[in-house]
């Protein structure tokens, strides 16, 4: 594996974390009704609902400006 390679997994694991979600797991898999939301893993749900509440915040913040 070349030096590069190293470093590059090295810093994606920097950003990985482990939460428990086991409380939050059956709201988080059926807040949409949608097919593609079923098909999605969990960690993707989570990223996808992450995101999104950023993007509202952001939003609200611009707009105060």
């Amino acid at each position: 594996m070349s030096q590069e390679l190293i470093i590059d997994a090295v810093v994606g694991q920097k950003d990985r974390i482990s939460i428990d979600v086991s409380d939050l797991r059956q709201e988080i898999e059926t807040c949409r009704s949608d097919v593609a939301w079923t098909e999605l893993p969990l960690s993707a749900k989570i990223r996808v609902l992450i995101k999104e509440r950023l993007e509202q915040l952001q939003s609200i913040k611009d707009q105060e400006r």
